[in-house]
């Protein structure tokens, strides 16, 4: 087996679930054995089958698994005691049962509910000492489950890792944006620097999609906006790229914008607002109005596309405004840790 294919193998491993799942199951079994439950077995695999990679999901499912939980009670109570205690019947409960679950939507409590079904059919009778001995198995198998399902480690230092290193790589950008605009030849110039911010992009989601469904706390999607907000600029900044190879010259106006990127670049961090970049770019639109017309059509092409850089940087500051206006106080406190709402 070859480094990568090791590599793969260990990031298709759940470590911490199966971590989780390896001490969680003999725990319910145990606890089953010392109530003298029958079955106890069983409680360790209702356990394994409760364990989710997150939080809300291993909730959301053990929910589900309560209410299938009374409807095969209810089904086995009435199909057992008229029919009898017969393969023929467990077969008729199946199918009445499947049905119901999957008509209902819930799929996830059929497989535990079946096999403790199948107790009502080994035991040849229900009684109420049977059917609390199925619901003990079932509330420890499943609370042990959600139990451990509570240690969940917080992956907010991994999600700023990688927002770092978008931002950082952003900043490059912008840098480079700043010598290239100036530059005629920009055969070294290419769009790679692009794919790497998208897959800083997508790892990123991910984690913060994993943070919420970790977390009880309603809206808190700070990460996810943030990823989105510079999913947007990055595409602004494609289009400024792509204007930036249509130069064949450098007009006069062309420095003034390349510092502005530069100060854009040296600027560019998470709790800065635009705000006085906006003023300083309307400024320097504002400038390029009262310049002198285009002596010759090659010049106006040029400073056609400079004034398509400032439309799109316009975006792309404007952006970052929007994102500033819609945080709430809670999150400016909880994720900026700063005393002013709007950061110069």
């Amino acid at each position: 087996m070859t480094e990568v294919s090791k590599h793969m193998l260990r990031s298709r491993i759940n470590y911490i679930k199966w971590m989780k799942l390896s001490i969680a199951a003999p725990i319910s079994i145990v606890i089953a054995q010392k109530l003298g439950l029958n079955y106890a077995t069983s409680a360790g695999i209702i356990t394994l089958l409760t364990v989710q990679d997150t939080k809300k999901e291993t909730l959301e499912i053990s929910t589900k698994r309560v209410l299938a939980f009374v409807i095969m009670t209810m089904l086995s109570l009435f199909l057992f005691r008229v029919l009898g205690h017969e393969t023929f019947t467990y077969a008729v409960f199946l199918c009445i049962f499947l049905f119901v679950c999957y008509w209902t939507r819930l799929e996830s409590g059929i497989t535990m509910n079946a096999v403790l079904a199948g107790h009502y059919l080994a035991s040849g009778k229900i009684t109420p000492n049977i059917i609390g001995n199925e619901a003990s198995i079932f509330i420890i198998g499943a609370g042990i489950g959600m139990a451990v399902n509570l240690i969940m480690p917080e992956n907010l230092r991994k999600i700023r890792a990688e927002q770092a290193k978008i931002d950082t790589a952003m900043k490059h950008i912008l840098e480079r944006m700043s010598v290239y605009l100036c530059r005629e030849d920009k055969s070294d110039y290419t769009e790679e620097c692009f794919a790497q911010v998208e897959r800083l992009l997508i790892s990123m989601e991910k984690e913060a999609n994993l943070r919420i469904r970790n977390t009880f706390t309603k809206g808190d999607t700070y990460f996810i906006s943030y990823m989105k907000l510079r999913m947007r600029q990055c595409e602004v900044l494609k289009s400024i790229y792509g204007s930036i190879m249509l130069l064949t010259g450098i007009p006069v106006q062309t420095g003034a914008l390349s510092l502005f990127l530069k100060e854009i670049s040296e600027s560019f961090h998470e709790k800065n607002n635009a705000r006085g970049l906006m003023d300083k770019l309307s400024a320097m639109r504002s400038t390029y109005k009262l310049s002198e017309l285009p002596a010759s059509r090659k010049e106006f092409e040029n400073r056609s596309v400079l004034m398509q850089i400032t439309r799109d940087l316009e975006r792309f500051l404007r952006l970052k405004i929007e994102f500033i206006e819609q945080l709430t106080e809670d999150e400016q406190r909880k994720y900026w840790d700063n005393t002013e709402r709007y950061p110069k």
